[in-house]
């Protein structure tokens, strides 16, 4: 990758304050980096058309531009952090006929995404993937009262090979019915309780749950991992209200949130959330990686 200084730099950003509980104020925060003017037209017309995050443009670029230092990695250094706070990722565009596309990471560098292609086509991959990120914040922003209702979920290992059993418990100190998601570095959502197996469940409290086999008739089921590896985070909600968790219409036969629509669901999930007291219902979450075989 040529020297960052080279490139024109469109920096999106906004300052915000610690997140209120509407789900508005809460946009994703972006800067756009492109190494043209052209990328930059288009990739500003765009992303401001997306109303999930924030396009604030600064004009104060010059003392930046002279510590923008990026690796072929995509590593951000401290001192450009500093100057990014507030921007939670980067979106990196470079090329003439074919574009390259990067989404990175402010606060450590990682690569959340990257592919290459026609700039329409860099573009709609790019949409979608800030579309999962921006879920992901308002999964994120989900607060309950813990000292009122506390929920606890966890698995019996950090790693799992793909073929290896699987299980995780969840303890509760109140009455209600349990919201399941999963969440996969790959961009997947998926609501499993309610799902296409089971369609609401009712918790005790304190009764400690394993899951498959507390969830199940016969008590004796068995879970195994699938692929691909990488990084499940499991989603527990526990409402003494009952609620639907969504819009039917953004979640797939097999109980897939479908792609592009990861904020419109966990808006509607915080806006549900938002009509019961905060001392009703309880958010927990654990996680674990997949590897291969």
């Amino acid at each position: 990758m040529k020297n960052i200084r080279k490139f024109l730099l469109l920096l999106m950003t906004l300052n915000f304050a610690e997140a209120k509980e509407s789900t508005g104020g809460d946009r994703l925060n972006i800067a756009v980096v492109a190494n043209s003017a052209d990328l930059y037209g288009k990739a500003l017309s765009e992303l401001t058309k997306l109303d999930y995050l924030n396009v604030v443009e600064r004009r104060d670029l010059q003392p930046l531009l002279k510590e923008l230092e990026l690796s072929q990695q995509g590593v951000i250094t401290k001192s450009l952090e500093q100057k990014l706070q507030g921007s939670e990722f980067l979106v990196i565009l470079e090329g003439v006929q074919t574009t390259n596309l990067r989404i990175v990471r402010v606060f450590d560098g990682k690569v959340t995404d990257a592919t290459s292609g026609s700039i329409k086509d860099v573009l709609t991959s790019a949409a979608q993937h800030l579309d999962f990120l921006s879920g992901m914040k308002q999964l994120a922003l989900l607060k309950s009262d813990e000292k009122n209702f506390f929920l606890k979920i966890g698995t019996a290992s950090g790693k799992y090979r793909i073929g290896d059993q699987f299980g995780f418990y969840l303890d509760s100190k109140s009455d209600g019915y349990l919201y399941l998601l999963t969440v996969t570095n790959q961009g997947d959502i998926e609501a499993v309780i309610p799902g296409p197996a089971l369609q609401f469940f009712q918790i005790k409290a304190g009764h400690s749950y394993s899951f498959p086999e507390d969830f199940t008739p016969d008590g004796k089921s068995k879970l195994s991992v699938t692929g691909p590896a990488g990084k499940v985070v499991i989603k527990a909600i526990v409402s003494k209200r009952r609620f639907e968790i969504g819009n039917a219409k953004l979640i797939t036969s097999d109980g897939r949130i479908t792609k592009g629509s990861a904020t419109k669901f966990t808006k509607g999930l915080r806006l549900q959330l938002s009509s019961i007291p905060r001392t009703d219902w309880g958010v927990a979450e654990a996680a674990y990686e997949v590897i291969e075989k």
